[in-house]
């Protein structure tokens, strides 16, 4: 209501210009036709019929006195041609039949075809049919069976997505019961879709196969979601490593807090693990959290040169920190009622159909499958509660509260904050294995330095046995001289 007011109503016309026949073929111009809206039409007339009165003193037509502006096309007049000179240029070469030169070519009519369908909606269903190369029959038989050997989910998609509207199968239903139905056949594509709607159920059982794939990848979803949850909650829980990390840092706050109110503290809030690497060393060469780490480089010594990480990795919070408990329990709720949707669609097709042969594999396959979805989504609704009572007990555990939201620890607030943490543990562990790794390496050069240095030393000062009985000979030589 209210939109158009005072807008005429826009009225379509045929051409207004004289149909030409050319007394040749001539070669055709292509281009898109522009037909003027009747108003348009009946306004250029009056302007041409008042074209003296309504000129203005440069001999231009004044548009601003028209009811209706004009376009280009309106008042231009096509100028009179040499019909010879230029069907002369522009008609088309004669085909000449050198075995039948004395008969003339009579041109054959194109043969009339029904369409429902406009020229893009058209040439989309032609492309499908020569991708798809399945006759309407073998597409019946694999989508009774749901059975992807004999066509691909991802075809029988493509038929379900460009099958024919409500609109068009009533236009094409009106033409068959029509009486030019046999002399006027439907073109290939109207006959492809109308014949992709006369297998039994194309739209529901198309529907149920889909939502049989669908269903799988949602339920995969959630169980990934559900596993990343629990495997966090796990590492916290069982890692031994996690209460030493808090135990030194509740040492080190309570210590460096001693003549402050914040010391004495019985514990602290886990926020403050992503901030021990901004606690600068008194030289500003380390920090809190490599300190920290060198304490658990004693406690957990290794014979290799690149012990292991005491700590978990960092990707199983990261993992974890997407989860949202709302979507996850959200999600279930969509997938259990669309089951029930489905089953629902199921019904209507058994129930349409008191043929066997349409009814199975169908039934069978269906009914199985929905069995395991009730029993699949109830069961990942218990795993749900429970993944969720374990974290919030984990939570509490640790008495974490996180600023605003209502105090509600959400997991990425809290396990985002376990990533941080385990990350940088990991890069300050890294840089000092590699140090110590450095020392080992140096200590072991200085050692086998100093060692080749003594057995130099040892050559150059030390007196052979052959020197001692030279030595000794040249002392008797000069008591029996003195004698």
């Amino acid at each position: 209501p209210g939109m158009g007011m005072g807008m005429a109503p826009v009225v379509k016309s045929g051409p207004r210009k004289p149909s030409v026949q050319p007394s040749k073929k001539m070669r055709p111009l292509f281009w898109d036709r522009i037909l003027l809206e009747k108003d348009e039409v009946e306004a250029a007339e009056s302007a041409a019929m008042a074209r003296a009165k309504q000129q203005s003193e440069d001999g231009n037509i004044v548009e601003s006195e028209l009811e209706v502006p004009l376009s280009v096309w309106a008042l231009l007049e096509e100028p009179k041609l040499n019909i010879d000179d230029f069907e002369a240029n522009f008609s088309q070469k004669a085909a000449k039949n050198k075995a039948k030169e004395d008969k003339p070519l009579e041109a054959t009519p194109a043969k009339q075809s029904f369409t429902a369908l406009d020229g893009k909606r058209s040439q989309a269903v032609g492309i499908l049919m020569g991708s798809n190369r399945l006759g309407p029959s073998d597409i019946a038989t694999a989508l009774y069976a749901m059975d992807e050997t004999k066509c691909k989910l991802e075809k029988m998609k493509a038929l379900y997505t460009n099958r024919a509207t409500a609109e068009e199968l009533e236009l094409i239903k009106m033409h068959l019961d029509g009486p030019d139905a046999s002399a006027v056949p439907l073109t290939k594509a109207d006959a492809f879709l109308w014949e992709l709607d006369q297998i039994h159920q194309f739209k529901l059982r198309c529907e149920c196969w889909m939502f049989r794939s669908s269903f799988v990848e949602d339920i995969f979803s959630v169980k990934e979601r559900l596993e990343a949850v629990s495997a966090a909650t796990k590492a916290l829980r069982e890692n031994e490593c996690i209460e030493t990390v808090l135990s030194y840092v509740l040492a080190f706050g309570n210590y460096m807090n001693g003549s402050t109110k914040r010391g004495q503290a019985d514990g602290f809030a886990l926020t403050v693990l992503a901030k021990l690497r901004d606690v600068k060393t008194q030289d500003n060469t380390s920090n809190l959290l490599a300190y920290l780490i060198e304490q658990l480089a004693t406690l957990h010594p290794s014979s290799s040169d690149a012990a292991t990480f005491p700590l978990p990795d960092s990707a199983v919070f990261m993992a974890a920190q997407n989860v949202s408990f709302e979507e996850l329990l959200g999600d279930l709720n969509r997938i259990d009622k669309a089951v029930a949707t489905c089953s629902h669609k199921v019904d209507r097709v058994l129930g349409s159909t008191t043929d066997e042969a349409l009814a199975q594999p169908f039934k069978d396959v269906m009914e199985t499958f929905l069995s395991d979805c009730i029993n699949d989504v109830s069961e990942l609704k218990i795993r749900a509660s429970s993944a969720q009572a374990a974290y919030d007990s984990l939570v509490e555990w640790f008495r974490f509260k996180p600023k605003g939201a209502g105090g509600v620890a959400s997991p990425a607030d809290f396990f985002g904050l376990w990533t941080t943490f385990t990350a940088q543990g990991l890069e300050a562990w890294t840089a000092l294995q590699r140090r110590l790794v450095r020392q080992q390496f140096e200590a072991a050069r200085q050692a086998k330095q100093a060692q080749a240095q003594a057995v130099t030393t040892k050559k150059v000062t030390g007196i052979s046995l052959k020197s001692k009985l030279k030595k000794r000979l040249g002392r008797q030589a000069s008591s029996d001289d003195a004698a």
